[in-house]
């Protein structure tokens, strides 16, 4: 297209270089009819094209035209996804920046989470000990209040633990008692009813309950009481020996020949070496009279108040 171009304003050149006259324009010297209908023809072709590329090249401009009209909505989209994108990457650098404080708060309460953790396991173990000081502290209380309340021997409140413990205690010397008490009143009078005028029984409240038929203590002689308290006693005694961890051999009997006479008392003398032989074990007599063959206690009062006692050769 470019050469038809030139080719055509060469001619039109040459053209115009040539003489003009106002009636008759004769014919050049070097005009040869072959070579103008040649130089028509190509400058028709020439034309043509030319005309054919405006076309297309109209076409290409109306296409271009619809395509930029088509790529405005895109374009429009895109500047919006564009600004869009570039408010999302603003949130996103502030939800960043948001998270980046977030996370350095977080590792703060963690820290303070982890030190509260050792101080809440360190207050749980102290709540722990105290619990259980707290718990034997109670405990001893319980204890306490319970050997307290076990202990109140009034005569309207006993314990129960006590009461039991004396029913008992005092079950196993009512056993004892009525053969203490039938080897004891077997050389006294030799009466078969002396055993049962003294029967009697020892009740949880440490008190001497006659057995039905017996004396009341009130009736009784002063011989017959002190074969009550010695079978009473001795039936302790017995007691006492069968329990302990240890066997004790020594009993010491305060005035309890005082009321005898002669015969009563080297009866009773006669009897106790008799049983403690059985048995095993000593007794002493402690009285104010003259005993034949007993020996005597001197009482020395000490210059600091107090007192000392010593067997008299």
């Amino acid at each position: 297209m470019c050469a038809g171009l030139y080719i055509y304003s060469r001619i039109n050149t040459a053209l115009e270089k040539l003489p003009r006259t106002h009636n008759h324009r004769p014919d050049p010297p070097f005009y040869d009819q072959h070579l103008h209908d040649y130089i028509n023809k190509k400058i028709e072709a020439v034309d043509g094209a030319i005309a054919t590329h405006q076309r297309h090249l109209q076409q290409v401009l109306s296409r271009s035209t619809a395509m930029t009209q088509d790529l405005k909505g895109p374009l429009s989209r895109a500047r919006q996804l564009y600004q869009k994108i570039s408010s999302l990457e603003r949130c996103v650098s502030s939800s960043s920046g948001q998270l980046q404080l977030i996370a350095i708060q977080k590792t703060g309460h963690l820290r303070k989470i982890a030190i509260f953790s050792a101080q809440d396991t360190q207050l749980r173990e102290q709540l722990s000990r105290s619990n259980r000081v707290l718990k034997e502290k109670e405990h001893r209380l319980d204890l306490s209040t319970f050997w307290k309340a076990q202990l109140a021997d009034t005569e309207r409140s006993k314990g129960d633990f006590l009461t039991h413990c004396r029913s008992g205690y005092v079950s196993y010397i009512n056993v004892l008692i009525p053969s203490i008490l039938s080897r004891l009143c077997s050389d006294s009078e030799q009466l078969l009813s002396t055993q049962q005028l003294l029967e009697f029984q020892l009740t949880a409240d440490f008190k001497l309950l006659p057995s039905s038929g017996a004396l009341s203590l009130a009736r009784r002689s002063r011989g017959q009481l002190t074969r009550t308290y010695l079978a009473l006693f001795l039936a302790m005694f017995v007691m006492a020996r069968a329990r302990m961890p240890f066997r004790p051999n020594f009993m010491f009997m305060d005035e309890i020949i005082d009321a005898l006479d002669e015969a009563g008392m080297d009866g009773l003398r006669a009897w106790l070496a008799e049983y403690l032989g059985t048995e095993g074990g000593r007794a002493f007599l402690l009285t104010h009279r003259e005993v034949p063959g007993g020996r005597s206690i001197e009482v020395v009062k000490e210059v600091g108040g107090g007192t000392m006692y010593r067997l008299r050769e």
